[in-house]
């Protein structure tokens, strides 16, 4: 299996950011403004795929607190909703918590050994009349062609990313269109996993995976996990895309 999200990635990125540098999804389009470049990569990858910049979007604020050898400490603001992210550089430790809700902790080294030992077991399956597909975030589904088609899905029990819970299900006419969307869902968090994991080193794609779970059962948001810990650009669009199309599979998963 593969496993885990997307509030740490921004924390590492932003290193060299200047303290109380704010940033907003939702840009400032004006010409030469500092967000272009990043515009400009939203538009070219994700257009007609997840609507990154629709005006349906919740604007996100990001506003670097602090930033220097020991920590970065960023703040977010969406729907009136506040979540802070801090990042320990010594120990590699990123904590997020939303205003009134419990902090989550994670390990970025621990974090680290296990997606290495994940990587290191065989995950080959291709069997005849058989689609199998699997993500880091563990949202993941197989299907046994026949009469009906037999699905298993399977998501994230809670936070955790070795845990899986499964729903056994034949396809109907009635839960077709659901069961599509949710595969659907799965094959674009798998897809937008792999770019990730193609444009960035020195961030495992399973702390991205981990922000993504914690932020689907109401955890601070990815963004301003990742802003902490310093990801941007592309691989920051990539981390926001793991997260919405999780979502989405979570949606989906419930309506069969």
């Amino acid at each position: 299996m593969k496993k885990l999200v997307f509030l740490l990635c921004l924390v590492l990125a932003f290193s060299s950011t200047s303290i109380s540098e704010v940033f907003a999804i939702g840009f400032d389009k004006s010409p030469g403004s500092n967000m272009d470049l990043k515009n400009e990569l939203i538009t070219k990858e994700f257009e007609g795929t997840y609507n990154l910049i629709n005006s349906d979007m919740p604007e996100l604020s990001l506003n670097i607190l602090v930033d220097n050898s020991t920590e970065r400490v960023v703040e977010s603001v969406q729907d009136g909703v506040k979540s802070i992210a801090i990042f320990n550089k010594l120990t590699n430790v990123l904590t997020t918590k939303v205003e009134g809700q419990e902090e989550v902790v994670l390990d970025l080294n621990a974090i680290a050994k296990e997606q290495l030992k994940i990587e290191s077991e065989n995950e080959m399956n291709a069997l005849a009349g058989k689609l199998e597909e699997n993500t880091w975030t563990n949202f993941e589904y197989t299907i046994n062609y026949g009469s009906p088609n037999k699905w298993q899905m399977r998501r994230p029990n809670g936070n955790s990313l070795t845990s899986i819970l499964y729903y056994n299900v034949n396809e109907t006419n009635k839960n077709k269109s659901n069961l599509k969307g949710f595969k659907d869902s799965v094959d674009s968090l798998n897809d937008y996993e792999r770019r990730f994991i193609g444009a960035v080193t020195g961030v495992g794609i399973l702390t991205i995976a981990s922000l993504v779970v914690a932020a689907i059962n109401g955890a601070a948001g990815v963004a301003v996990g990742i802003t902490a810990i310093g990801i941007s650009g592309a691989a920051y669009n990539y981390c926001i895309s793991m997260e919405r199309a999780a979502k989405r599979a979570y949606h989906y998963y419930w309506q069969v």
